[in-house]
């Protein structure tokens, strides 16, 4: 049986050029796994911004965070870089837990998957 693997965002930094644009969160699945689905909690500190599930199109998922949407519900959500506050960025940390679940030959199976994202740096766990 394969793994959850994430392909987007990469770890390291965001670039943003006049603005704060959606961060597209992607990914493959086993191709071995039926009944495939994808449940997301996107978090800041105190806060859980937003949470939903997702199928797979084929054998890849597809989660889009958009900060500049979100910060109109949470208008605390900083749109401004962490370390230049007169470009656009972000300033705040964000967790984005991803659980995969499916049925493999031998049963029900679930992956999980974490991306961190403080300021502008993007952590992927394994």
């Amino acid at each position: 049986m394969g793994s959850f693997i994430l392909t987007s965002p990469s770890p390291g930094f965001l670039s943003f050029t006049d603005k704060v644009t959606p961060i597209t969160i992607t990914g493959s699945v086993p191709q071995d796994l039926s009944d495939v689905s994808v449940d997301y909690t996107i978090t800041m500190p105190g806060y859980i911004l937003e949470h939903g599930q997702v199928e797979p199109n084929g054998d890849t998922y597809r989660i889009t965070f958009d900060p500049t949407t979100l910060q109109q519900e949470f208008p605390n959500l900083d749109l401004i870089g962490r370390d230049d506050p007169m470009e656009a960025g972000l300033a705040d940390t964000f967790t984005l837990n991803l659980l995969l679940q499916a049925q493999s030959e031998t049963g029900l199976v679930y992956f999980a998957n974490t991306i961190t994202i403080q300021g502008n740096q993007v952590f992927v766990g394994e």
